[in-house]
């Protein structure tokens, strides 16, 4: 088996990670976000490998004839029952399936914080049901700049605060205290339906909140790469 590359093209930012045949990650391509001309050209590389794209651009990747591209409908070790699979997002689907992969047998619920914040459960039967999607900071951030008259675009920083005392403030505490509160709302609620559900928690805004071992809720910031590769294993190319 060659080494298989796994490339994850979001809508803010494209990684690439190398696996060698034993499932180990033995290289990371995330210094930057890869352009679609280094992607073409880690593709010419290595020739086989899987590919999440969720940018919305034209795919005109060559040499991929021994390439998976992923969607809702592709065959995984999950089995999906969402809705409608060919509107699902193939990161999503890959996640899923790092958390399966991570825990087998056993229901979990997946946080991705990025440029959107997604919550996707899988249970212990091996089924993936489908889950939520929500604004991400940076979203809520320019929504409230852009779509009122003079609140001002806000940086994220760190804010401890309960309370602003001034609009900045205000935009951070509001923001932060909110996506909180909708954290705790979505865990406390999976936990309900679910005994000894696994929380993971991955993307970019991730080690911003709630990463708890004490309250069995942990960052897997590899989380979707290991789905990937556990997707491609599963067809066996």
């Amino acid at each position: 088996m060659h080494d298989i590359l796994a490339i994850d093209i979001g809508n803010t930012r494209s990684k690439a990670c190398l696996f060698n045949s034993m499932g180990e990650s033995t290289r990371y391509f995330q210094d930057h976000s890869l352009s679609r001309e280094e992607v073409q050209s880690l593709i010419n590389e290595h020739p086989k490998g899987i590919i999440s794209d969720v940018s919305g651009y034209p795919f005109p990747f060559q040499n991929i004839g021994n390439y998976i591209t992923l969607g809702g409908n592709t065959d995984t070790p999950l089995r999906c029952t969402y809705e409608h699979p060919e509107t699902l997002g193939p990161d999503r689907l890959a996640l899923a399936n790092g958390a399966w992969s991570l825990y087998p047998g056993q229901s979990s619920l997946v946080i991705s914080m990025g440029t959107c914040i997604t919550y996707d459960l899988v249970l212990e039967d091996g089924s993936y049901p489908g889950g939520a999607i929500s604004p991400g900071l940076q979203m809520r951030y320019r929504s409230l700049h852009q779509f009122t008259g003079k609140l001002p675009q806000v940086n994220h920083k760190d804010f401890q605060g309960f309370l602003g005392k001034n609009t900045e403030e205000a935009i951070l505490a509001g923001i932060q205290r909110g996506v909180e509160g909708e954290l705790e709302g979505w865990i406390k609620h999976c936990r309900h339906r679910y005994e000894g559900l696994n929380i993971l928690i991955c993307g970019g805004d991730a080690q911003t909140f709630g990463v708890s071992p004490q309250k069995r809720i942990f960052a897997a910031p590899e989380l979707l790469f290991r789905g990937l590769f556990a997707i491609y294993r599963h067809h066996g190319i």
